[in-house]
């Protein structure tokens, strides 16, 4: 089963909604069709067994099922603090990092960084590198 990580917005008592990349793969490029079923993570723990209703390349419509603690989180919180490296090493180290199992990253400037403060643009695509390395771990 196909698992997806979404915010806990497009969860609602029982109703399930997905918008964007993630309702365009799930429409263009894993062809799901009304009737199979998704798990969806919420990222607080918890896990939707979701059967989808309607679905097209931008939005996806669900009916939950089951609602269920995670069996899969860790036990411990691991957290990496780890200083803004070069080029794209830090993306392999936030990839590589949750398939290891840390469940937060913390990077920072020290007085020995090249790397300046990035700006929003690489924050959002350190957070689908980190998403899409969680999806495909499960």
């Amino acid at each position: 089963m196909h698992r997806f990580f979404v915010t806990p917005e497009w969860l609602a008592q029982e109703r399930a909604y997905i918008k964007g990349e993630q309702a365009h793969q799930i429409f263009h490029v894993l062809r799901l069709k009304p009737g199979d079923h998704i798990t969806l993570l919420d990222n607080g723990g918890w896990e939707y067994e979701v059967e989808i209703q309607e679905l097209n390349g931008e939005l996806v419509r669900g009916k939950i099922l089951n609602k269920s603690l995670c069996s899969n989180e860790p036990r411990f919180k691991i957290t990496l603090y780890l200083a803004l490296l070069k080029s794209d090493k830090l993306e392999f180290v936030l990839q590589k990092g949750v398939e290891i199992g840390v469940s937060a990253f913390v990077p920072f400037t020290c007085e020995r960084c090249v790397v300046s403060k990035p700006g929003d643009s690489k924050i959002d695509r350190w957070r689908k590198i980190v998403r899409e390395a969680a999806e495909q771990s499960k």
